[in-house]
């Protein structure tokens, strides 16, 4: 038994998982050979293969086996009979190991191969079954050239509907904000700053530990002053007294383009679904994958994203080179290049906790440890 639902993310159909898992699974069984079917079957244990038997069914088995060589299908047959009923939740625990087992024993070109036979709403199924924690488990556990392999045939919008999902569930986190952007045409230094983020109700604290504005701290809270209100108390001599500002005022735009609420994960995420929503039906977007990287010990999946070199079109930027954190969806970094090609914008969100200490008070102006 299972999901028989379908859903619909960025205008693709994605088919529920019990019609793309037997399709799967088979693609595996054909490119492998007869040694690497009984590894696989070796590898799991009789209660995760009785569960795949159970998830599979008899309907689902027979497509499987259907037209498989008969010392391929009787294996399978031998070693995934269904026997009963089987939950979704159920399947969804055992699912990442038999991933972990199909592809580690899969040579690099067969990942390419088998990865090759799905289609995006395939692999977008595939991914939402996985949830974050079967997600996390199989990234972690399968060699890096199966990770790239799956990685390379994902397309932009499962990337951006796994990475809104995740930010979804992160209720509050705080972490370092390197930041970069040009304003006035001008290139500024990169601006370190200890950010608090809160989803509901929405608070942001700020203070900036290097860079330009050094010292400046910055607190919007819906909670405390409003919708529509910051404090803010600048570094240095500019640093009297904290005033009371509303969140569009210039000293509030003060060295970015940006309004306050613009900063954090989930608006990274915006800001990169706002011209795919645009330029994906087009056929404007064209993907360059750079593979696996590491940045601050993470690793994470480089890719960029590159428009139109015409601003007339209405695109944010000329190109977007994403850094994903792909054990946990989040796009980390991001650099952001103008139509000059040159970079306009950078952010990098490093040291995330998404389960900090947080309470009222650190979105409350009247905290003592701050000077708001």
């Amino acid at each position: 038994m299972g999901e028989t639902r379908k859903v619909v993310c960025y205008g693709h159909e994605v088919p529920a998982f019990t019609e793309v898992f037997p399709k799967l699974f088979r693609a595996g069984l054909e490119g492998m050979g007869i040694d690497q079917i009984q590894q696989v079957a070796g590898k799991l244990s009789d209660a995760d293969r009785a569960v795949l038997g159970d998830y599979l069914g008899a309907d689902g088995a027979a497509r499987v086996i259907d037209g498989l060589a008969s010392d391929k299908a009787q294996v399978v047959s031998s070693s995934y009979t269904p026997t009963g009923t089987v939950s979704e939740d159920q399947f969804r625990a055992v699912f990442p190991r038999v991933m972990v087992s199909i592809n580690n024993t899969l040579t690099p070109d067969q990942v390419v191969t088998v990865m090759g036979t799905l289609s995006a709403e395939d692999m977008a199924s595939m991914s939402l079954f996985f949830g974050d924690e079967g997600r996390t488990f199989v990234f972690k556990q399968m060699r890096p050239d199966a990770v790239r392999a799956v990685l390379d045939r994902t397309e932009d919008w499962v990337f951006l509907e796994t990475g809104r999902r995740a930010v979804q569930t992160i209720p509050q986190y705080s972490c370092t904000l390197d930041k970069q952007e040009r304003v006035d045409r001008k290139l500024q230094g990169v601006e370190t700053i200890a950010l608090k983020y809160r989803q509901a109700p929405r608070g942001v604290y700020m203070k900036w530990l290097a860079g330009p504005f050094k010292g400046r701290e910055l607190l919007y809270s819906e909670s405390s002053l409003g919708k529509d209100k910051i404090r803010v108390r600048e570094g240095g001599m500019l640093g009297i007294v904290p005033v009371t500002l509303a969140v569009d005022a210039p000293l509030a735009r003060r060295g970015t383009k940006h309004l306050v609420t613009e900063v954090g994960l989930g608006q990274l995420v915006t800001m990169i679904e706002r011209d795919y929503l645009k330029a994906g039906p087009k056929g404007h977007i064209k993907r360059v994958n750079h593979g696996i990287t590491e940045i601050d010990g993470i690793k994470v999946y480089k890719f960029e994203s590159i428009l139109p070199r015409d601003k007339s079109l209405g695109y944010y930027c000329h190109r977007m080179v994403h850094y994903t954190d792909y054990l946990r969806a989040l796009e980390i970094k991001c650099e952001i290049f103008n139509f000059d090609n040159e970079l306009d914008e950078a952010y990098h969100y490093r040291e995330i906790d998404t389960r900090p200490a947080l309470s009222d008070k650190d979105f409350d102006p009247r905290n003592g440890q701050y000077k708001l």
